[in-house]
Parts: C-alpha cells; sequence; structure tokens
C-alpha cells in the first residue's frame, strides 16, 4: 500500500531523484545488516541449546532467521542494480532494442521503487529457508522412524514360531525375515576378578538380522559375527551398554538358568534398532544359544526387509493377513507417531504456512510491480509501436520489469534458504522435533525446490503474459497524445 502513493508513480528516473539512496535509507540498512550479524555470532558463540521443543520462546533463536533474511534482502537491494547497470552498459553495444532498453528501464524507473523489491527478495528468502527447514525435520523424522522400526516392517504380538516365520518368507515383496526373542530369565554375566552383574539376554537371528538392517541407520555392524562361535567354543556375544564391557574383553562367564558358558565380545553398541535398546544387555545369536546353554526361546518380534520395488502398505497388509492378530508397523506409521508432540507439528506446520505464505506475497508483489508500472508502460509501448516494435518484442519489455529482480531473489533466496537452516541446526537442538537421535542433517527436497522455481517462474511469466495482453488494449494515439516525447 505504500508504494502506490502519487509520488511512486511518477516518470521521473529513480536512479537521478533527488535523495535516492540517502542517509537516512543507508543508515537503516547498516542497521539492519549489523543487527543481524551481531545476532548471528550471539547465537554462534552459545553452542548447541534446546529450544526446538522445550516449550519456551528464545527471543535470539526466534529472531534470527528473519534478521538473516533481512539483511540479505538489503544487500540484495543495493547489489542488483549495480549488476543491471552493469548489464546494461553490456547490452548497449548490441544492435537490437529489448534487451538494452529493459535493462535501463529495470535500474532507472522500476516501478514501486525500492519496496516491491525487498518484498520480493525477502518473500523468496523466508519461503525458502521454511522449505529447507521442512525438509530437514521430514527427512530426520524419516531416518529416526527407520531407526526405531529396525527394518523396512516389523510384525509384532503372537509367538511368531517357525511356521509362521516361513509363511511371512512367502509373501510377495518380502526378501528377509529376521527374529528377535526377549528371554524372560534374568542372566548374570561373572568376570575374571569374582565381581557378577545382572544383564538382559535377547536372542535373534544373526545372520537375517545382518541381512535385514544392511542399510538401516545406526544398525552395528557386527551382528552376523554372533552366528560363528569362537575356536575355543565360547559363546560370542555384543554389549549393549553393559558397564566396563567392551568388545574383545575375554574371560567372562554367562550364567542363565542352571546353564553356564564362556562369552567373548565382539562388539558393544548403545542399541540394535527395532529390537532393544535397554542398558546391560547381551545380545547372542539363538541358534548358539541353543547350544551350549540349552535354551530354546519364542520369538515375538520379526523385522521384514522388503524386495526393490515392494510397495511397504501393500506387504503390509498381506502379512496382516497371513498372521492374523499380528500388529504390522512400517515407517509411514512410525513417522506419524513421532510427528505427534505439539513442538514437531507446530514446526512443520509453520512452515508450510511460511511457504504458503511467501508464494502469496511473491505473486502478489509482482502483479503489484506490473499494475504500478502500467501507465508508463503503456505510453512507452505506443511511441515503441508507432516506430515498429513488434509484439513478441512489447512482451519482452514487459518481463525486464520484473527478470532482473526475479533472478536475483531467487539467488539470494537460494542462499539464506541454506545459510539460516545451517545456523539453526549447527546452534539449536532439532532432535525434539524428531524423535529423538543425533541431529538431523541439512537436507533440501529436490521435489519442493524444483516445484518452487517452477511456481515461481509461472508466476512472473503468467503475470508479464497478463499485462502485456492488458496493455494492447490501451489506444496507442491517446497514449502518444499524453506522452511529452
Amino acid at each position: 500500500a505504500a508504494v502506490t502513493v502519487r509520488r511512486s508513480l511518477g516518470t521521473e528516473r529513480r536512479d537521478l531523484a533527488a535523495g535516492a539512496g540517502g542517509r537516512w535509507r543507508r543508515t537503516a540498512e547498516l542497521a539492519v545488516v549489523g543487527v543481524a550479524a551481531l545476532a548471528a555470532v550471539l547465537l554462534a558463540r552459545r553452542g548447541v541449546v534446546g529450544g526446538a521443543g522445550d516449550g519456551g520462546v528464545d527471543p535470539l533463536v526466534a529472531a534470527t532467521p528473519l534478521l538473516v533474511a533481512a539483511a540479505a534482502a538489503v544487500v540484495a537491494v543495493r547489489v542488483i542494480p549495480l549488476l543491471a547497470r552493469g548489464l546494461e552498459r553490456l547490452l548497449s553495444r548490441r544492435r537490437d532494442l529489448v534487451p538494452f532498453l529493459g535493462a535501463a528501464r529495470a535500474t532507472r524507473a522500476p516501478a514501486g521503487g525500492v519496496v516491491p523489491a525487498l518484498a520480493l527478495v525477502l518473500a523468496v528468502s523466508v519461503g525458502a529457508s521454511s522449505a529447507v527447514l521442512l525438509s530437514t525435520v521430514d527427512a530426520g523424522v524419516e531416518r529416526q522412524a527407520h531407526v526405531e522400526l529396525g527394518a523396512d516392517l516389523r510384525v509384532s504380538g503372537p509367538a511368531l514360531g517357525e511356521e509362521v516365520v516361513s509363511t511371512l518368507r512367502g509373501v510377495d515383496g518380502v526378501a528377509a525375515v529376521a527374529t528377535a526373542a526377549r528371554v524372560p530369565e534374568t542372566a548374570h554375566l561373572r568376570s575374571p576378578d569374582g565381581g557378577s552383574r545382572s544383564v538382559q539376554v535377547v536372542a535373534v537371528d544373526a545372520a537375517e538380522l545382518a541381512a535385514v538392517q544392511a542399510g538401516v541407520p545406526d544398525a552395528p555392524l557386527d551382528v552376523a559375527e554372533l552366528a560363528r562361535p569362537a575356536g575355543d567354543g565360547a559363546l560370542p556375544v555384543l554389549s549393549l551398554r553393559v558397564p566396563d564391557v567392551e568388545a574383545g574383553t575375554t574371560g567372562l562367564v554367562l550364567d542363565l538358568q542352571d546353564e553356564s558358558a564362556d562369552v567373548v565380545v565382539v562388539g558393544a553398541t548403545d542399541r540394535v534398532p527395532g529390537v532393544i535398546d535397554a542398558p546391560s544387555t547381551l545380545v547372542l545369536d539363538a541358534g548358539v544359544l541353543a547350544g551350549p546353554l540349552d535354551m530354546a526361546t519364542e520369538p515375538r518380534t520379526a523385522l521384514v526387509a522388503l524386495d526393490d520395488g515392494a510397495v511397504p502398505a501393500q506387504v503390509a497388509a498381506a502379512l496382516r493377513d497371513a498372521v492374523p492378530g499380528a500388529t504390522v508397523d512400517d515407517r509411514t506409521t512410525v513417522a506419524a507417531e513421532l510427528l505427534e508432540s505439539p513442538a514437531a507439528r507446530g514446526i512443520a506446520t509453520g512452515a508450510r504456512v511460511s511457504v504458503a505464505l511467501a508464494g502469496v506475497l511473491v505473486a502478489l508483489t509482482v502483479a503489484l510491480t506490473l499494475v504500478l508500472a502500467a501507465p508508463d508502460r503503456e505510453r512507452l509501448l505506443a511511441v515503441l509501436r508507432s516506430m515498429g516494435v513488434r509484439r513478441s518484442e512489447s512482451r519482452g519489455l514487459v518481463a525486464w520489469e520484473v527478470a532482473p529482480w526475479a533472478l536475483g531473489a531467487l539467488v539470494v533466496g537460494a542462499l539464506v534458504g541454506v545459510a539460516v537452516p545451517a545456523l539453526l541446526r549447527a546452534r539449536v537442538d532439532l532432535t525434539a522435533l524428531t524423535g529423538g537421535g543425533p541431529q538431523p542433517a541439512l537436507t533440501v527436497d529436490p521435489v519442493l525446490v524444483v516445484g518452487g522455481v517452477a511456481g515461481f517462474v509461472a508466476t512472473v511469466v503468467v503475470g508479464a503474459v497478463l499485462a502485456t495482453v492488458v496493455g494492447r488494449r490501451g489506444a496507442t494515439p491517446e497514449r502518444l497524445r499524453e506522452t511529452a516525447e
């Protein structure tokens, strides 16, 4: 609304107007850039902090992204005209009129002045940073869901005997099935110095589990070694946060019910995805466990890997039909559960709303810019048409009114869209939004990027075409009489 005042609709050259780039504007711009730099430095010096889901509002975390985007927009508003002037000088050597005239008008008489340009750059920056943040959180949730599930699908519920497991392996789309069972009895692990500690024992199908979890994040790499007993007959075990028990520890004896067996620790981990994450746990191979310790297990969990190209929802439905009463989870359902927290829902909703509002602001800014430029454009086109300018060249002139700023907004928006989420990721704990695990990696969704760029270009193109069509309706003689040239 501020740029539609009478002074903004004049036909004088803006680059020669008195007070252009005056002291107050320079002071305000330097203040915005300085405050943004100070906020970014203060946030960087604090290190990783909470704030993504602790229920409080951190003013520094809340203000820094917008300040950085505003500072980038201010810099762009100063730099883009300089680049356009250089392009104008370069195009002045060409024989065709439209490129040079378009570049000259973009710098000498921009419609509405600097405000529409600032709004365009800021809208694209905010939209891009929101989209990248949303992609980062979504990727973190997908990764954590894969870790929680431990495979492509997980079947749990009734006892899964050999016949049931064979039925699961026969379902179309299933590549491998690994079972896991928790031994109900508490075991004791004795060390060579005579000490003893209580541990929990989990039996797995080690060879199948290694195949099922080949691409699962945080899956231990030494699970397959559990199926290979040591040369001295010791049982290979995987230590899961057992105090003072690390990989390679020997001389340990496992007491389970009335049986004892020597064990050797082949690896140590914090969790076995989809199976167990409780501390003080030993993971053994079910087949090896049935040997020296004569312990049979009854698995109630099966992790399922799918064939390439299999549809998880279809295979999950087939597994439910094959094992009535069983619960079949896939990554989609687990991810939905992780996103049930108010913090995660709020961030996801806020990011989507920001992207949508940024798109609306881009469309309105482009439309406003073309509307404000209409009177001057029609007078100019009336003169040019009387000199023989073709309609295609008229469309080119309209496109030049927004093309420099549109291209600049895309470049600056891409830089801010990566810089702001990277700053937040480095200094704010985002794991409360993803359900735990490590800090999510910065992710750019190519589909979202292509869709955003395509929508932006389509908005600019449609606006230019409509402005050209509307401009043809003006009567050339009347416009010529209004023009002083």
